[in-house]
């Protein structure tokens, strides 16, 4: 059984990257959400753009690492810079610079630490 809080990550690996994400296809811009269906087939899931969370819940319970990051070699995604996101995912479980194609198992949490601190004192220098 997979850790709930590795599900979750995967979970917002594909909200990010895949379903508000885009890749490139012979140099032209393409929506990943088109893929979902075409990657969710592959797992044997049910994928439903109408239960998006549920899907894409799915989809990470089920997933392997070697699977996502075949994913993420293949697809280089990146993340659309109108939403959530327009900068690397540094989590717990998984690390990914943005458009690089390289997922890796590694915990990025002291780094995320270390830029909170560094914005807190900056802050404070400030005097803000």
């Amino acid at each position: 059984m997979v850790d709930d809080n590795i599900i979750y990550e995967r979970f917002v690996l594909f909200r990010d990257f895949f379903y508000d994400g885009y890749y490139y296809v012979n140099g032209e811009k393409e929506y990943a959400e088109k893929l979902l269906p075409e990657i969710a087939e592959q797992l044997s899931v049910d994928y439903d753009p109408k239960e998006l969370e549920k899907s894409l819940t799915e989809l990470a319970k089920k997933i392997t690492n070697e699977q996502l990051q075949d994913l993420f070699a293949k697809y280089k995604p990146e993340c659309c810079s109108l939403t959530r996101c327009n900068k690397d995912f540094l989590g717990r479980y998984y690390t990914y610079i943005n458009g690089s194609g390289n997922l890796e198992i590694k915990d990025s949490s002291e780094k995320v630490r270390n830029k909170a601190i560094n914005a807190i004192q900056n802050l404070s220098e400030n005097g803000i």
